[in-house]
């Protein structure tokens, strides 16, 4: 597992600068597109244990979601 996001959230970049950072790191939106399709139901589990909609989430929301479930063990 890549744990380099914890690095990218370390350094003082702006909230888009930090995307774009992590984006390259972990392969870039296609990697995230994927790993989101192939979890789908697990994310949608997850989101409803934290009372959240998936569907009604920005991609913003979303990314953060996912990274939160890969740092945390969700």
């Amino acid at each position: 597992m890549d744990h380099s996001g914890w690095m990218v959230e370390a350094l003082p970049l702006s909230s888009a600068a930090r995307r774009a950072a992590l984006a390259r790191l972990s392969g870039g939106p296609e990697r995230l597109d994927r790993l989101v399709e192939r979890n789908r139901g697990k994310i949608e589990e997850i989101c409803r244990e934290r009372g959240l909609d998936f569907s009604r989430l920005t991609e913003e929301e979303r990314e953060g979601l996912v990274d939160d479930i890969l740092h945390a063990g969700a």
